[in-house]
C-alpha cells in the first residue's frame, strides 16, 4: 500500500492500494517500524468484472423449501452465494462463470428478490425473480443441464453424475431405455446413479429429466 499517511493521533493512516491483486478478499496487516505487526483477516476486496443474473428457472416454489433452482448469467465465481430476499440458497455450486445450481431454503410466501454475490463483493441482482408460494402449488418439471462422464464401453457398468434442478425424492433416470440403477439425490441440485453393461453403442437418450427450460404449459400438480 504505497504513499502511507499518519494522522496526529496515530489512530489512523491512509494509503493507496497497489494495482494488479487477485480478484477476491485478502488480509490487511499494518507493520511498525519495530517489526510489531497487526493483521485484519479478509477485510479488503479486489474486485473483478461484475456478475451479471439473467434467469432464475424455476421461478417458483413452495414455502417449504427444496426447490432445486438454476441460475443462469455471467461472471459467476468460486465462492458466489445466493440470496433468496435475504434468505441463503442451500447446497450452491457454481459450475461455471454462467451457471449456478442451488436449493430454496424455506420461506414465506413471497415474491423476493434473487442476488447472486462473488467472493471480491461484486454483485447482480434480479428484482422479483423467485416467488415463494403455498405448499401444494403447481410444481415444475426438472431441468436436466448435463450428464458426466458422457461415455462408456457398452460391456462395462459406470457411475455417473447429472447436473439437474427441480428434481424430488424417488426420482429415476433411463439412459438409452435402460433404467440408471442406484439414483441417489446429492444436495439437490445433483443425481448420481449406475448406469448398466450391456446397452447398444452409439448415442442414447437421457430420460428422466427434461433438458432446457420448460414450458409453462408442461406444469404438472
Amino acid at each position: 500500500c504505497a504513499g502511507i499517511a499518519l494522522d496526529s493521533g496515530a489512530t489512523s493512516l491512509t494509503c493507496t492500494a497497489t494495482a494488479g491483486g487477485v480478484a477476491g478478499l485478502v488480509d490487511v496487516t499494518l507493520t511498525n517500524s519495530d517489526l510489531t505487526s497487526a493483521t485484519l483477516a479478509a477485510a479488503y476486496a479486489y474486485q473483478g468484472s461484475v456478475p451479471t443474473l439473467g434467469q432464475v428457472w424455476p421461478v417458483s416454489g413452495p414455502t417449504s423449501g427444496a426447490t432445486g433452482l438454476t441460475l443462469s448469467g455471467t461472471g459467476f465465481r468460486a465462492g458466489a452465494t445466493v440470496l433468496l430476499g435475504s434468505l441463503p440458497c442451500t447446497g450452491l455450486v457454481v459450475h461455471n462463470q454462467t451457471t449456478i445450481t442451488c436449493t430454496s431454503p424455506p420461506g414465506a410466501e413471497a415474491k423476493v428478490n434473487v442476488t447472486v454475490t462473488n467472493a471480491d463483493l461484486t454483485s447482480a441482482t434480479l428484482p422479483q425473480a423467485f416467488e415463494f408460494t403455498p405448499v401444494g402449488s403447481p410444481v415444475y418439471p426438472p431441468v436436466f443441464l448435463s450428464i458426466s462422464p458422457a461415455t462408456c464401453r457398452a460391456t462395462s457398468s459406470l457411475t455417473v453424475t447429472l447436473i439437474c434442478s427441480n428434481i424430488r425424492a424417488g426420482v429415476t433416470v433411463t439412459i438409452g431405455g435402460r433404467s440408471c440403477t442406484g439414483a441417489t439425490i446429492i444436495a439437490g441440485t445433483r443425481i448420481r446413479c449406475v448406469v448398466p453393461a450391456g446397452g447398444r453403442g452409439g448415442l442414447g437418450r437421457r430420460d428422466g429429466a427434461q433438458h432446457g427450460r420448460p414450458d409453462h404449459d408442461r406444469r404438472r400438480g
